[in-house]
């Protein structure tokens, strides 16, 4: 007769087995279909709209839903290669991918911050796959993404931060492509780091490696082929390089 001990054991693996079934599932709603019509590829966009915000949530709830390890890899291996799918190819806008760009990027880097993934092989991935996406809005929103990251990282090493402060990201100053799905432009609060001044320094080192590896997420920014991408990549990087200089 088993104990109760196992058969909650059971429910649990279970219940992870499931969850992870379903992330996989998602994935399947953001297959282009062909279709002629735009009013049914708006819907389409607003279902995979739906969905993305279900991750999201699914990522912001992560502790309360006890989500493991290998939950977090599926869920950042979906979001990541859903991105890929719709934003490698030229941006039309009678595409899913071009309705969708805004929340992609954004949720993107929403789950990706908030699961602190210290996995390098999650962060090759992401590096490989994100520099098909140039000739998208992909480096505005990394600018968003690090400079929020980088002001965040300064104001511990200045001593100017309280433990628990938000990381704060300001999307609405993004311009991306015209799209049919309604979006509120929110400041997204990402409880990142709590308890930062800890003796330990263990969500310190979180911070260090997670703005490390989202700063050399784009490369050499000297490979880029378009002139304007090149400048926005290079201005933010002297931007912080000027911030550590007065640091030091």
């Amino acid at each position: 007769m088993q104990s109760i001990f196992s058969l909650r054991l059971i429910f649990v693996l279970r219940e992870f087995r499931y969850t992870c079934t379903i992330l996989l599932q998602f994935s399947l709603i953001f297959k282009e279909r062909k279709s002629t019509s735009q009013n049914l590829l708006e819907k389409h966009a607003q279902l995979c709209h739906d969905v993305l915000m279900i991750m999201a949530q699914v990522a912001a709830k992560a502790k309360s839903l006890k989500l493991d390890d290998a939950c977090w890899d599926v869920l950042l291996r979906v979001v990541v290669g859903v991105c890929h799918e719709l934003l490698q190819k030229k941006a039309s806008t009678s595409s899913l991918g071009s309705l969708l760009e805004k929340q992609l990027f954004r949720v993107l880097l929403d789950i990706w911050l908030r699961s602190k993934t210290s996995d390098k092989q999650h962060w090759e991935i992401f590096k490989k796959l994100s520099k098909k996406w140039i000739h998208r809005s992909w480096l505005k929103h990394w600018k968003i993404a690090l400079r929020a990251l980088s002001l965040h990282l300064f104001r511990i090493l200045c001593g100017n931060s309280t433990t628990g402060e938000n990381l704060q990201i300001q999307w609405s100053n993004t311009s991306g492509s015209t799209t049919a799905v309604a979006m509120t432009d929110k400041v997204l609060l990402l409880s990142f780091f709590p308890d930062m001044l800890s003796p330990s320094n263990v969500f310190l080192q979180v911070a260090i490696f997670s703005w490390y590896q989202m700063l050399h997420l784009i490369g050499q920014p000297s490979d880029f082929e378009d002139a304007k991408s090149m400048d926005v990549a290079i201005g933010l990087i002297a931007e912080i390089a000027t911030n550590f200089l007065f640091l030091a």
